[in-house]
């Protein structure tokens, strides 16, 4: 089986289906990473609404939206990008990198910048 810590086993589809769906998205299957806080902001912005009030949301559907998925679960943090898997284990605390391509090191940095931007705003609630 999977192990939580892998990144499959994290993987879930997201399906949008009905009549308020517009054409132009019909049909059509989008590779982009993403968490489920973005769901969010992916519906607000199709129907037309601010997503102003979800700063950690990013619509799934923009193009200007980057391509990235964290996870985090009791033993560490995960940071998926195109191509290149990793997971930072707090016990051993370094890196394990999933498949051929781990993360490069300013992408380490960028996820460890992201959790603690999170968390910090987090604990301003």
């Amino acid at each position: 089986g999977i192990l939580i810590d892998h990144p499959r086993a994290r993987q879930v589809p997201l399906i949008f289906t009905g009549p308020l769906i517009s054409p132009e998205w019909r049909g059509r299957r989008v590779k982009k990473l993403g968490n489920h806080h973005d769901i969010p902001a992916t519906l607000l912005a199709g129907f037309g609404l601010s997503t102003e009030k979800f700063s950690w949301s990013k619509d799934l559907f923009s193009r200007h939206a980057l391509d990235f998925a964290y996870y985090a679960n009791e033993n560490g943090l995960g940071w998926i990008s195109p191509g290149r898997v990793g997971f930072y284990r707090f016990s051993g605390r370094q890196w394990h990198n999933y498949g051929n391509a781990g993360l490069l090191p300013d992408e380490r940095e960028t996820a460890q910048a992201y959790l603690q931007a999170l968390y910090e705003n987090f604990l301003a609630l």
